[in-house]
């Protein structure tokens, strides 16, 4: 699992992002934190950055927590042709707690994949 070497270290990891009111088609996670994510929908989004968005997320680990919903305010957006990429900051949520725990595992296995090598 990589990072990327940043004020807060954010982990690239396998999940998807749900949001009805943002996009009819799940986005993909292309890196998450304790504090936010970066996420690519499939499709044109023009989000509404003033307001909040509810998102479900889920992992493909094994051992992740399914369906987590996590409150997020959209801090940018860059568009392509045929999708487009948000950078979303976390709020307390309702999952905030099981979430908190999936990245402190996160944490932990990197820590140890460090002290392996």
């Amino acid at each position: 699992m990589l990072k990327e070497i940043r004020k807060n270290t954010r982990f690239e990891t396998i999940g998807r992002v749900s949001a009805q009111s943002l996009c009819l088609f799940p986005g993909i996670i292309l890196n998450i934190s304790l504090e936010g994510c970066r996420v690519r929908f499939p499709a044109i989004v023009n989000p509404d950055i003033d307001k909040d968005y509810e998102l479900t997320v889920s992992f493909s680990e094994k051992d992740a927590p399914d369906g987590l919903i996590l409150l997020g305010h959209i801090k940018w957006l860059e568009t392509t042709e045929e999708s487009t990429e948000i950078g979303v900051n976390f709020l307390h949520s309702p999952s905030s707690k099981p979430f908190a725990d999936f990245i402190n595992k996160l944490q932990l296995e990197d820590q140890e994949s460090v002290c392996l090598t």
